[in-house]
């Protein structure tokens, strides 16, 4: 391999991991994993942002994954620095564990479609909120 080629894959390399992207290193804190149904959620995100040149991302969006169906808990548009500060209300469903499901706005990278990851794990707790 010629030195100018291993120079530009090390740039390549570099840049890649300097730039978080939609589908890498985004993430979503969630200060507390657990509630009663309507009981309001904290969360804060980061690394909301597509990769070269780095655009925030137009939408975040939060899900409860059931195994009838997903629900919407937010849709948030990050800021410039690909940061988004939201809460939701815990959804009336019956208690039990919940998957929650981190989605992006779509982007050519992933084909269209919204670049969307498991999470964490949600307990919904028995009785509305106190």
């Amino acid at each position: 391999m010629t030195r100018s080629l291993r120079r530009i894959l090390l740039a390549g390399v570099l840049l890649a991991l300097a730039q978080p992207s939609a589908g890498f290193g985004n993430g979503l804190d969630i200060f507390q994993t657990s509630g009663k149904p309507g009981e309001e959620v904290v969360v804060e995100g980061h690394f909301w942002v597509t990769c070269c040149p780095t655009v925030p991302e137009e939408h975040v969006r939060l899900y409860l994954v059931t195994p009838e169906r997903r629900i919407e808990l937010f849709d948030e548009r990050a800021d410039r620095q690909g940061t988004v500060f939201a809460s939701f209300n815990v959804p009336d469903v019956p208690p039990g564990s919940y998957q929650l499901e981190s989605c992006g706005s779509p982007t050519p990278a992933t084909g269209g479609r919204p670049a969307c990851r498991p999470g964490v794990s949600f307990r919904v707790l028995a009785g509305p909120a106190g």
